[in-house]
């Protein structure tokens, strides 16, 4: 049993990558806290390799995929049934120096340097629901 870092419960969380957990009952992507012999909690490492990036950022938006009911990040973007969702066969690679970022697969990757993945991949972990311009376009207005 852990700590969901979102809703404090004392859950089994379900491990989705390297360091990404899923909290059943919140459903929101967290980092367990563990309290060690000090007390003070234990997080898992920073992501340092473009690899360990887009493995993360490829579990987030997996989930975001499977999230299809009516109030869900996948719900219909027009409102009507079978028409187009925000996310469809989603996922991040590598691609040389860059991370390809796929939302809807017929529309290609978009590439992000390793800096813009990251902050990416920070907004993803701070529980933002969305594409990477939009997360990039919120961390330069705040």
């Amino acid at each position: 049993m852990t700590r969901c870092a979102f809703c404090g419960r004392d859950v089994d969380l379900v491990v989705a990558a390297p360091h990404v957990h899923v909290c059943p009952h919140c459903r929101r992507i967290t980092t367990p806290i563990r309290a060690t012999d000090t007390g003070a909690p234990v997080r898992p490492p920073p992501a340092r390799t473009l690899v360990e990036i887009a493995q993360r950022i490829a579990a987030h938006l997996t989930r975001f995929e499977a999230d299809k009911g009516p109030r869900g990040v996948n719900w219909w973007h027009d409102g009507k049934v079978n028409g187009t969702r925000p996310f469809f066969m989603t996922g991040a690679a590598k691609s040389g120096r860059y991370v390809g970022v796929s939302y809807v697969s017929y529309q290609g990757p978009t590439y992000l340097t390793k800096a813009e993945a990251a902050r990416y991949l920070a907004a993803l972990d701070a529980g933002f629901v969305g594409r990477h311009y939009e997360a990039l376009k919120r961390k330069e207005e705040e």
